[in-house]
């Protein structure tokens, strides 16, 4: 297995492609940067086949460019169910579209539940949004984790629509059960080794600070 970063562009996210059993493309960014993602997984995935795009959650600097993505690569989205409905049903305001100036694009979500891949656990991480996910794979404890948790104990907001403090701390406190080596976060930079000490200081700091 091997993940294939693309950093992401002002407020677009991380982009990562996962080549293994399956290549699968996690988010997709705001859309702005659609070209050079396209380029770099072009160019890593050869004469393979891209089989699916999984969202982390429904916001649109996550899935801007998933409906172009998709179309170049024919490739099947997913999300978790509640954000797939968000998205299908084009919610301007709970994936804050509105918010970048940007009008949501048309994408055809289904249900992460419905995706085939034995080697890889999807989490439901409520906390950033109400239908955050995470994804982890238990073998090689790579965990991709959207804007549920950062490196250095940061963690995503929970003053948007749909966020939930409470649900926030037990989805971080799920994930520090986990053994975690590669911790691969939605924004800025990521870690390939000693992943759950960053997912334990976010854990602190929820409780340290917010959470009694």
């Amino acid at each position: 297995m091997e993940v294939v970063p693309v950093p992401g562009q002002g407020f677009s996210s991380n982009v990562y492609l996962v080549k293994g059993e399956k290549n699968i493309l996690i988010d997709a960014g705001l859309g702005i940067d659609v070209k050079q993602i396209s380029s770099v997984v072009s160019r890593a995935l050869g004469s393979e086949k891209l089989d699916a795009i999984i969202l982390t959650h429904r916001h649109m600097d996550h899935i801007g460019g998933a409906g172009k993505l998709a179309s170049m690569f024919d490739a099947r989205v997913y999300s978790g169910s509640i954000e797939a409905q968000a998205i299908n049903t084009r919610d301007m305001e709970s994936t804050c579209a509105y918010a970048f100036g940007l009008e949501l694009p048309d994408i055809n979500v289904q249900p992460v539940e419905t995706m085939k891949y034995r080697n890889m656990r999807i989490i439901d991480t409520p906390g950033h949004t109400a239908g955050s996910i995470c994804i982890y794979f238990p073998k090689e404890r790579w965990l991709f984790s959207g804007d549920t948790v950062f490196l250095h104990g940061s963690t995503g907001r929970w003053d948007l629509p749909t966020g939930n403090l409470q649900q926030l701390s037990s989805s971080i406190e799920r994930l520090s059960a986990l053994e975690i080596e590669g911790l691969f976060p939605g924004h800025e930079g990521y870690v390939e080794e000693g992943g759950s000490e960053h997912i334990a200081m976010a854990l602190q700091f929820l409780r340290g600070g917010f959470i009694d």
